[in-house]
C-alpha cells in the first residue's frame, strides 16, 4: 500500500527575526538622535583656557547642564581660544543675540565668596540666557559674571577726575542702602577723565534728579577750612567695602533748574568725597564785579566767601582774575584783579529783591555810601582769607578807586594795603629796634642786680645792728614807744632782705629784662643786616645780578 506524502508550507516569519528587527530600530534611532536630533552647536570664544577641558567641561544654566564643550583649538591670530560646544537638544531658545557666557569658577569679591562647587567639579561654563528674537551660534566668554541689570532702573554716566579708582561691581548707595552698582570703568585719554557707567534701580532711580550729587565713599576725609578742621565719615560698611553715594543734599542744590528729572545716560560729575561738593547757583541770579588789590594774598583763592554786615552774599570766583587773551608779561598791571561774585540765592529767602534791585543797591553803596573791599584774615592757623565788604568808609582812607569799568565788570573800591607801606612800617620799626643801645642795657641792668644785691647785703647789716640796739635800750629801760618804732624800722628793712618775697621777685625780674635783651640782640642783628627777614621766615639770599657774578669769578 503506498503512502501518502503531505506537504506542509513553512510559515513565512519567525520569531528570530525579531531580533534583527529590533537591533535596526534602535540603530535608526540612535542614527536619528545622533544626526537628526541633536541640539544647536556654537562657538565660544575664550581669553585663555583655564581649567577648560574638551569633553568634560559643562555649560550649565541655573545649574542644569544644557550642552559640553567638545573641542578646543587656537583662533588663527593665536590671541584667543576657540571652543566648539554642543547644546542638549531643545535648547534653541537659550542661545539668543544677547545671551552671556562666563567662566565659573571660585570668586572672593566684594558680594562675598562664590562658585566654591567648583573646587570639587572643576570649572564649568555659565550660561545666561536672552531674550533677543534673533538667534546666535558665536559668542564671547567673559571672565567674570556679568551684573545682572534685570531690574527696572536708570543707566547714568559719571565723570570723574579723581585721583581714586571705583571698580566695575562697586556698590551705589543712597544713605547707606544699596541702590546700583558700578557696570564698568574706562579711561578717556583726551579729555583725562575717568568715565564710570552705573545702574540705580527702582524705587531709588525715581529720586535722582539734574540735582542730584555722587561722590566717592571709601573711608576717612580730613580738611582744614576757614572754620577749622572738618572730619567727614561713612559707615565702617562703607569704609571697607568703598563705592559710590548719591543723594539730594539738602540746600546745596539752590538753582531751580536742579530739581528737573533725568533719563538714561545722563551725565554727572563724580566727586571726590562729600566735602569737595559745593552749592550750585543760577548764573542768571549772579552779579560779578572786580576787586583790585595792591598785591597777590596767597590766603585768598576760589571759593573764598565775600561778606557784607557779617552775611555772606558770594564768593571769589577767579584770583587772579585774568581776562581774554591776557598777556600776563606784556599786560602787565601793578594791581591784581579779583572776580567775585554775589549771588541773589544766598539770602533770597529773606528779601524779595529782584536782581536788577539788587545791582541798584550796590551802585547806590560804591556811589553815595563808599562802599569798600578788603582782605580779611578767616583763621590763623591756615592762613585762609576773605572779601570783606564795608559801607560808609572814611573818604580819607587809602582806597583804590576805579571809576571805568574793566573788561565788562564794574570795580568795586578797595583798601589800599600795600605790600611797600608794610614793607616801611617794618622797616623804620626794625630800624628804631637797631638804634637801642643793647650793650649798654644789657650792662646797666648787671650792674644794678649788682647794686640792689649790695643793698640787700648792707640792709640786712642794718636789721643786726638794729636788733642790738633794741635788746640793748631794753635793757637800759628805755620807753616802750622808742622801741615800737624800732621794731617798725626793723619790719620796714626786712622786706629789703635777700630772703624777702620782694627781693626774689624783684631779682627775678631783673633776671628776666638781662635774659630778654641778651634774645633781642641776635634778632635786631639780623633785622638790620635784612629788613625782610620779620616778613619772610625762610633764610634765602639775595639774588646776585649776573654781571656781578661774572666780575666776582674774573
Amino acid at each position: 500500500m503506498d503512502k501518502i506524502l503531505t506537504v506542509k508550507r513553512e510559515k513565512l516569519y519567525s520569531f528570530i527575526w525579531t531580533v534583527p528587527i529590533v537591533a535596526l530600530i534602535i540603530a535608526g534611532t540612535l542614527i536619528y538622535r545622533s544626526h537628526f536630533n541633536k541640539g544647536p552647536e556654537i562657538t565660544l570664544i575664550l581669553s585663555k583656557a583655564d581649567g577648560i577641558e574638551a569633553g568634560k567641561t559643562a555649560i550649565k544654566a541655573l545649574s542644569v547642564n544644557v550642552g559640553k564643550i567638545e573641542s578646543i583649538s587656537l583662533s588663527q591670530d593665536r590671541k584667543n581660544v576657540v571652543a566648539i560646544a554642543r547644546m542638549n537638544p531643545g535648547t534653541e531658545d537659550l542661545v539668543r543675540d544677547d545671551s552671556r557666557f562666563w567662566i565659573q569658577k571660585v570668586r572672593i569679591d566684594r558680594q562675598g565668596v562664590s562658585g566654591l562647587d567648583t573646587l570639587l567639579s572643576g570649572y564649568y561654563i555659565e550660561l545666561s540666557p536672552g531674550n533677543s528674537p534673533k538667534p546666535s551660534r558665536m559668542f564671547t566668554v567673559m571672565d567674570d559674571p556679568p551684573l545682572a541689570t534685570d531690574d527696572k532702573g536708570i543707566y547714568l554716566t559719571l565723570h570723574s577726575e579723581s585721583l581714586k579708582k571705583v571698580s566695575p561691581g562697586s556698590a551705589l548707595k543712597f544713605k547707606g542702602i544699596e541702590a546700583g552698582h558700578v557696570l564698568d570703568a574706562n579711561y578717556d585719554f583726551e579729555k583725562q577723565i575717568m568715565n564710570y557707567r552705573v545702574f540705580v534701580a527702582e524705587p531709588y532711580a525715581s529720586i535722582i534728579d539734574s540735582g542730584t550729587k555722587f561722590w566717592i565713599s571709601s573711608g576717612i576725609t580730613f580738611s582744614m577750612g576757614p572754620d577749622g578742621l572738618k572730619v567727614d565719615t561713612d559707615s565702617i560698611e562703607n569704609i571697607i567695602s568703598g563705592g559710590i553715594s548719591f543723594d539730594n543734599i539738602e540746600g546745596n542744590s539752590l538753582n531751580e533748574d536742579d530739581d528737573v528729572p533725568v533719563h538714561n545716560d545722563h551725565v554727572f560729575v563724580l566727586y571726590n568725597d562729600r566735602l569737595s561738593i559745593v552749592p550750585t547757583y543760577a548764573q542768571n541770579r549772579t552779579l560779578n564785579y572786580i576787586i583790585f588789590l595792591p598785591f597777590p594774598d596767597r590766603g585768598l583763592q576760589a571759593e573764598s566767601p565775600v561778606f557784607f554786615k557779617g552775611v555772606q552774599v558770594g564768593v571769589v570766583k577767579k584770583m587772579p582774575y585774568f581776562p581774554e587773551n591776557y598777556r600776563i608779561f606784556h599786560d602787565y598791571s601793578k594791581y591784581t584783579a579779583v572776580l567775585i561774585g554775589i549771588q541773589q540765592e544766598r539770602f533770597e529767602k529773606s528779601s524779595l529783591e529782584s536782581i536788577e534791585e539788587i545791582r541798584q543797591d550796590i551802585d547806590n553803596l560804591i556811589k553815595n555810601k563808599n562802599l569798600t573791599a578788603s582782605v580779611e584774615n578767616m583763621n590763623i592757623l591756615t592762613g585762609k582769607k576773605c572779601i570783606d565788604l564795608q559801607s560808609d568808609v572814611d573818604p580819607a582812607a587809602n582806597r583804590l578807586v576805579f571809576n571805568a569799568p574793566y573788561h565788562g565788570y564794574q570795580v568795586i573800591p578797595s583798601l589800599d594795603k600795600s605790600f611797600s607801606t608794610i614793607q616801611d612800617d617794618l622797616s623804620r620799626f626794625t630800624h628804631k629796634l637797631a638804634t637801642l643801645p643793647m650793650e649798654d642795657l644789657a650792662n646797666n641792668v648787671n650792674q644794678l642786680l649788682k647794686n640792689f644785691q649790695n643793698t640787700a647785703l648792707e640792709i640786712n647789716a642794718l636789721t643786726s645792728n638794729i636788733n642790738a640796739i633794741a635788746e640793748k635800750l631794753h635793757k637800759e629801760n628805755v620807753s616802750q614807744e622808742m622801741l615800737n618804732t624800732l621794731k617798725e624800722v626793723q619790719a620796714i628793712m626786712s622786706s629789703y632782705s635777700s630772703d624777702s618775697a620782694l627781693y626774689r621777685e624783684l631779682s627775678l625780674a631783673v633776671k628776666e629784662l638781662n635774659s630778654t635783651l641778651k634774645g633781642v640782640k641776635p634778632v635786631v642783628t639780623k633785622v638790620n643786616e635784612k629788613t625782610n627777614s620779620l616778613v619772610f621766615s625762610y633764610d634765602r639770599q639775595d639774588p646776585v645780578p649776573a654781571g656781578k657774578k661774572e666780575n666776582k669769578k674774573k
